[in-house]
């Protein structure tokens, strides 16, 4: 393996670890917090999950203190509102949503969702509802949490009219990790998080550093050879 891939790759893990281990700290904060007022604290095995969920259950009752502590820990609420679409989105549990701190309104239209949140409005779909008739719906079949390189290069592919858009987006806590999303015009079609975002509010959602930005028919031209996406793969080459 060509050494601009292998510091490419190592240098995500490493982010990763970084990214946990802030999630760890807190995780034990909250943890403390919940025992020192006699509430209960969820245990879900992915260290993820359990932080939002505990993250959202006990700023109801501790909101300053919660608040003070995560901004010493440079919590992001942009990256912390993207892994809660996640989670919402594939189960459109629409109370629990409305108990997120970074979400002051919850309306919909039809099926869409406008969000009054701390970044800004947001308009987003369920991807799986929006693509349902379509030749596209397949991909949403698929495994899509951690898939984003894999389904936005199936969705491209599928879709030539949209471009694939690789970004450095920030973690919640510490450094930040690369994100593969497709956009045509004002809409966004984050297949990972399983949504579509419209009148261009997916911008706030999915600021970073533009990466690299291709074609259907320049993916093409790709080698799909080392067991990654090729469009992970194109983008660490671009970086080198």
């Amino acid at each position: 393996m060509e050494k601009w891939m292998i510091e490419g790759l190592e240098q995500e893990d490493r982010n990763d670890i970084l990214n946990k281990n802030r999630l760890r700290e807190c995780l034990t904060y909250l943890e403390w917090l919940a025992k020192r007022s006699n509430l209960p604290f969820s245990k879900e095995k992915n260290i993820i999950s359990r932080f939002f969920t505990n993250y959202i259950n006990l700023y109801q009752t501790h909101p300053e203190e919660i608040k003070l502590y995560l901004s010493k820990k440079h919590f992001n609420e942009k990256s912390t509102l993207h892994e809660i679409l996640y989670n919402f989105l594939e189960n459109e549990d629409i109370q629990k949503l409305k108990r997120v701190p970074l979400i002051h309104e919850i309306n919909q239209q039809g099926d869409i969702y406008i969000m009054n949140t701390t970044v800004g409005e947001i308009h987003v779909q369920q991807a799986r509802k929006y693509f349902a008739n379509t030749e596209s719906s397949f991909i949403f079949q698929k495994d899509l949490a951690d898939y984003c390189f894999e389904r936005t290069c199936d969705f491209v592919e599928q879709n030539p009219q949209y471009q694939a858009i690789v970004k450095y987006l920030p973690n919640t806590f510490a450094v930040g990790h690369y994100h593969a999303y497709a956009k045509k015009g004002d809409m966004i079609v984050d297949s990972a998080c399983n949504a579509v975002f419209f009148d261009g509010t997916g911008e706030l959602i999915e600021q970073g550093e533009t990466l690299y930005q291709t074609t259907a028919e320049e993916l093409k031209k790709e080698k799909d050879k080392y067991g990654y996406s090729k469009l992970l793969v194109a983008t660490l080459k671009h970086r080198k």
